[in-house]
């Protein structure tokens, strides 16, 4: 599936156009503090990510999508779900640009995404990883059914994990 819509959200494949944008929300430090690896800052990043997740959009049939707002075609940032060999699944993930925190746009964005891949993917399981301190991050995760499992370390980051078993 290429796009998803939600009430107030466009989830649809990265695109080149979206770069100009989407590069400054990886050089800011408020918008990348709680990313899970050092490696993952930087405008060099963005055009890592959206190369990577074109792939594997083309040969998985999902990657990460960007976020937009109906409303006016704001990009926000990116959502969607992104295969973790380390767990043998694919974890959900998001990240919003500041103008757009507090909105419940992750939330949506996330649940939309967790949705897809329990019905159209039929995935037996998602992840989610966040920091503990990032209790914002945690309370999506929750809201998109994802229980708490345990404390892990990857990659070198202390982070807490979640799951959803699909039905």
């Amino acid at each position: 599936m290429n796009e998803l819509e939600t009430d107030r959200l466009i989830l649809r494949p990265l695109v080149e156009a979206d770069l100009p944008i989407y590069r400054p929300m990886w050089e800011n430090k408020n918008v990348t503090q709680y990313l899970s690896t050092s490696e993952q800052i930087g405008a060099a990043f963005a055009d890592r990510a959206f190369k990577a997740w074109t792939k594997r959009r083309d040969e998985q049939g999902y990657a990460p999508w960007a976020m937009v707002r109906r409303s006016d075609n704001a990009f926000m940032g990116h959502c969607g779900l992104q295969w973790i060999k380390d767990f043998g699944a694919p974890e959900v993930l998001y990240m919003l640009d500041e103008p757009y925190w507090g909105e419940g746009y992750a939330t949506e964005g996330a649940m939309a995404s967790v949705a897809f891949g329990l019905g159209a993917l039929r995935l037996d399981k998602i992840a989610g990883m966040a920091f503990e301190e990032n209790r914002a991050s945690c309370r999506v995760l929750e809201k998109c059914g994802l229980s708490y499992v345990k404390p892990i370390n990857f990659h070198g980051d202390d982070l807490l994990y979640y799951e959803r078993i699909g039905t």
